[in-house]
């Protein structure tokens, strides 16, 4: 059952999601092996993906990262957009607008824009977290260059 923002979070990945952009890589890499090993969740797994892009000025991959504009709810900025469905049923997630939906309608009510004022990784850079960049596994890799 896709995990929504209401639900509880059990893994260990809760953990590193709160802490700084370092660790939180550190965590990502011993998770994907984990994924790869059949030990982890992939959904756990995509809201750390999407976590560490956003803290690190990259663009998320699954949408499970959200912010408010000009007082609505969005995803914070994507890969490939167009495909953000495909990548999140891959791993068990629902499509993205339930999601945004899911939130309760005032989330945004009051609230400064989060991402405000923070650089995000020119879009051409983008192709380091391509859909080609998931292995034959479902699980995402950036390219060897932003390793």
């Amino acid at each position: 059952m896709p995990r929504g923002h209401t639900e509880e979070y059990t893994g260990p990945w809760h953990a590193p999601e709160r802490t700084d952009p370092a660790f939180q890589q550190q965590a990502l890499e011993l998770m994907r092996a984990a994924a790869r090993a059949g030990q982890a969740d992939r959904i756990e797994l995509a809201y750390l993906t999407d976590r560490v892009a956003v803290n690190t000025g990259r663009l998320q991959i699954y949408g499970t990262q959200i912010t408010c504009v000009d007082g609505d709810i969005a995803p914070a900025p994507l890969v490939d957009p167009e495909h953000v469905d495909e990548r999140r049923a891959a791993v068990g997630l629902g499509p993205l607008q339930e999601y945004l939906d899911s939130f309760p309608d005032d989330i945004c009510a009051g609230q400064p824009t989060p991402l405000a004022g923070r650089p995000v990784t020119d879009p051409s850079s983008s192709a380091r977290w391509s859909t080609s960049s998931a292995g034959s596994d479902g699980i995402p890799r950036p390219s060897a260059e932003a390793r």
